[in-house]
């Protein structure tokens, strides 16, 4: 059992430093969202279950979920030039995110299952991104704009403050069906009953937009280079985690060695006993077999003489015999 762990231990270090060198170009960039702003009732709810309290520079990884209360607020950096907010009594999903090493590309979707998002973004994405937000009727998509996506008390809708959005509605199973248009800058699409329509946003709304495109939070210099330390550390602690893999996998190899030699021996000094005992073995059968022999052949001798002793007696007893009758 022991050499069988050890071998699967050796395989699977193989896969997985082969897997390493594999990859031409490692992504550098933090695979996450980073908390710049905080305040009233808000918690982090990480894809196995555990809740924290959200506070700055809290990293916000894929299948995390952020909830806030009737006074929560949330802003998040995806991604230099990529912000959002999570307004009040909302819960938003971060389904995937993958960002470019040099930070200009994108690739992320959020999952808004209740309440409102304001999603801001400083410049068009560059070629190679994607980043959408969906509820569960619609999915918004931009390439470089300023929108809210609500879906609260019966509310479906993306404000566009900037900008444009792209509005696909999706079915009851959350698939596309097919239905799309395009928010242009100071409208509102709004969903109802798997139809998108075009409204004028109002003053009310417009200001919500202003505030909150002027009050967002984005990474500080200072936050930008301890984001930065924290991937370097990252990629340092993987250099020193390959290391140490290598440095195991030489020393399983030369155990596997050490095992193969010892097996070997074991499997040769077996071999010889074996050879030995079958020897052995040859050998009293063959005594066994010639005892057998001689003693068959002493009492077939015995038999025989014995034979012949009373053929002679009774050849002898007849002659007797044949005188007693003879001529007088």
């Amino acid at each position: 059992m022991k050499r069988i762990l050890l071998i699967l231990c050796i395989l699977f270090s193989f896969v997985f430093l082969s897997d390493c060198k594999d990859k031409k170009k490692e992504n550098k960039s933090l695979q996450a969202g980073v908390v710049t702003f905080t305040k009233g009732d808000t918690k982090l709810l990480s894809k196995d279950g555990k809740e924290k309290k959200i506070q700055k520079d809290t990293f916000f990884f894929k299948e995390d979920t952020i909830i806030t209360g009737k006074d929560g607020i949330v802003d998040v950096q995806l991604s230099d030039g990529v912000v959002i907010r999570v307004k009040q009594n909302s819960k938003l999903k971060l389904q995937d995110i993958i960002v470019g090493d040099n930070g200009n590309t994108i690739n992320a979707k959020l999952k808004l299952e209740s309440g409102k998002v304001f999603a801001k973004t400083d410049k068009k994405l560059a070629s190679g991104s994607s980043f959408k937000i969906s509820t569960p009727t619609f999915v918004a998509g931009i390439r470089g704009t300023e929108f809210i996506v609500e879906d609260s008390d019966g509310k479906d809708q993306t404000l566009v403050s900037d900008g444009s959005v792209s509005v696909e509605t999706l079915d009851e199973n959350g698939n596309p069906t097919g239905k799309e248009s395009t928010i242009e800058k100071g409208h509102k699409g709004i969903i109802e009953k798997n139809s998108i329509k075009n409204a004028d946003l109002s003053p009310e709304e417009l200001a919500e937009l202003k505030e909150d495109s002027q009050s967002i939070s984005s990474l500080t210099e200072d936050a930008r280079k301890r984001m930065q330390e924290i991937i370097q550390t990252l990629d340092d602690q993987k250099t020193i985690n390959r290391d140490a893999l290598e440095e195991q996998m030489q020393k399983n190899n030369t155990e596997l060695g050490d095992l193969k030699d010892k097996n070997q021996q074991l499997l040769d000094e077996q071999k010889q006993k074996n050879n030995d005992l079958m020897n052995e073995t040859t050998s009293k059968a063959n005594e066994q077999k010639n005892e057998l022999k001689d003693k068959t052949k002493a009492q077939t001798d015995e038999v025989k003489g014995k034979g012949n002793s009373e053929l002679e007696e009774m050849k002898n007893k007849n002659k007797i015999d044949k005188s007693q009758f003879g001529p007088k």
